[in-house]
């Protein structure tokens, strides 16, 4: 295997494992991270297939690391968490 095989391959691992335990306390379904990504299931799938790898292209990628490093995603969606308020746009 080349050392751009191995990356690819490595890149899918870490791309099911944000899938599967990048939230806390919870997993995703692929289908759930399609429509949050707004993309088809087929396309996390071949992402996260390590065997014939498919590296996204780098806006999805960057997408990946918005979406799991975002507090909304660990609100809920919500920007600043369930229930609040704010008396001031930020």
């Amino acid at each position: 295997m080349t050392p751009t095989e191995e990356a690819a391959r490595e890149l899918a691992q870490r791309l099911r494992e944000l899938r599967r335990s990048g939230l806390p306390g919870r997993a995703l379904s692929q289908r759930e991270l399609g429509v949050a990504l707004h993309v088809v299931i087929s396309l996390i799938s071949s992402w996260e297939n390590d065997k014939k790898p498919v590296t996204p292209p780098d806006f999805r990628i960057q997408q990946y690391a918005r979406f799991f490093a975002s507090p909304r995603s660990h609100n809920g969606g919500h920007p600043h968490g369930p229930g609040v308020v704010l008396l001031c746009p930020v």
